[in-house]
């Protein structure tokens, strides 16, 4: 919603109603902008941060005011807070910036050296965490090897949900658009693609020559910055010919977004159990249960949140080794109470065959539910002693 206020009032007078048109259409029919609506992270405010912050900087170049100076730097500041992608895409706004100063107005180089010791200086309070994350990511990530096809075709794939659609024929036009303003020498509209895919270049050789770190949804970070670089290039088209493939622009870009709905809609990411999940965790675990969580152990505090004053135990924490007896001896503690098992299936630790094959002949999983949270599927299963085969 920010975005497209953005676009409606700032963009507007600055650039123009055809260039704020299509920014707001190109960005808010997007498949990825339609599905991060509906996602309470941080992606949204990470796209507006890194937008605003490009945003004002190009202003700031242009007209060296001092408000757009300031906020400037405070937006960079927020967007590099809300994502580690966020941070190359700001880095890659500043770079372009910096450069420019140094090859065409060297008298303000100063104002942006003294701007990057403020924003490194405003980061610092960060780094702590920033290098406990990646020290315990070191060894053992979950992002898989990178792929040089998949990184090419992201834009695609931000553009709508099915690979194979639209967002193809988008993401060519894209291409065009960026040919287009080379050889015109739309030197705005090139700033801005220099930014979003300075953005995936970083990502990639980061992936490549540290550790894989590529996902085409941190992308996000920059895709409002993706929609400038469209919108300076369509809505500066002038003459009949540039009316005429404006309104065609316009056309198949609420086509895209019409599929892009109906792509959202077929998705498990719009179905939300949160609910009935909740209920059922307050209806069945009583106050001195125990529940065996399978899930990354960071979402410990989850579990623990909805179910108070029982025993919350992850996986990771189970001895579960062939001889080891650990299961069983902790299910025999809490014979006047229930234990449970709850797995995240997106990332499980240990899985129900690993649980299952540890609970012996004694006990048995019984399923109470199962319940989509977004992306996520969570099974709830009680522990029950194994019923007699006599």
């Amino acid at each position: 919603l920010n975005l497209l206020v953005l676009g409606a009032t700032f963009i507007r007078k600055q650039f123009g109603c055809r260039v704020s048109l299509f920014y707001m259409l190109w960005f808010g029919l997007s498949y990825f902008t339609l599905e991060k609506t509906t996602l309470v992270r941080m992606y949204s405010w990470g796209c507006f941060f890194a937008t605003a912050a490009v945003l004002f900087l190009f202003l700031y170049i242009k007209s060296k005011k001092r408000t757009e100076y300031v906020s400037a730097i405070l937006f960079t500041l927020a967007e590099m807070y809300t994502h580690y992608y966020g941070v190359m895409t700001v880095f890659a706004a500043w770079l372009i910036c910096l450069i420019y100063t140094v090859i065409k107005e060297r008298k303000n180089i100063l104002n942006i050296v003294f701007a990057g010791v403020l924003i490194v200086v405003g980061y610092l309070p960060w780094m702590k965490s920033f290098l406990s994350q990646s020290g315990r990511v070191a060894d053992d990530y979950w992002i898989k090897v990178f792929d040089w096809k998949e990184w090419f075709l992201s834009p695609a794939q931000l553009m709508e949900g099915n690979f194979q659609g639209v967002g193809i024929i988008l993401f060519v036009f894209g291409l065009v658009m960026l040919i287009y303003s080379i050889i015109k020498k739309n030197k705005v509209a090139l700033v801005f693609w220099a930014v979003f895919y300075g953005t995936m270049l970083m990502g990639a050789l980061l992936s490549v020559y540290v550790t894989p770190i590529w996902q085409v949804r941190y992308l996000y970070n920059a895709w409002g910055v993706y929609a400038l670089g469209v919108a300076c290039v369509l809505g500066k088209k002038k003459g009949y010919l540039g009316t005429v493939s404006q309104i065609i622009t316009v056309c198949f870009l609420l086509f895209a977004g019409y599929l892009s709905v109906n792509s959202l809609l077929q998705n498990e990411v719009i179905r939300n159990d949160a609910k009935e999940f909740i209920l059922c965790v307050e209806n069945n675990i009583q106050p001195g249960d125990c529940i065996i969580v399978d899930d990354a152990y960071e979402h410990y505090i989850i579990y623990e949140y909805y179910a108070p004053d029982t025993d919350v135990i992850m996986t990771e924490r189970l001895n579960l080794n062939a001889e080891a007896q650990e299961l069983t001896e902790l299910i025999g503690k809490y014979e006047d109470n229930n234990v449970w098992f709850m797995i995240n299936y997106v990332m499980p630790q240990v899985g129900v065959d690993g649980i299952s094959e540890h609970l012996g002949e004694h006990y048995c999983l019984e399923n109470v539910g199962t319940y989509t949270i977004q992306y996520k599927i969570i099974d709830i299963y009680c522990i029950k002693e194994a019923a007699d085969e006599e």
